[in-house]
């Protein structure tokens, strides 16, 4: 397997989009949003 295919795989393997953080309260919470259908979408990242 040639250098370019390990990359091609792994960055396959990467989730969608990019995390955003938001700081409510005084308390950091981070979500996930990407682009969907030319529609924006996001999903909490909880703690754990």
């Amino acid at each position: 397997m040639t250098d370019i295919n390990k990359l091609e795989e792994q960055i396959a393997k990467l989730p969608i989009g990019y995390i955003t953080e938001k700081v409510i309260n005084e308390k950091k919470y981070y979500c996930q949003q990407w682009k969907e259908n030319g529609k924006s979408k996001s999903r909490y990242i909880s703690e754990e």
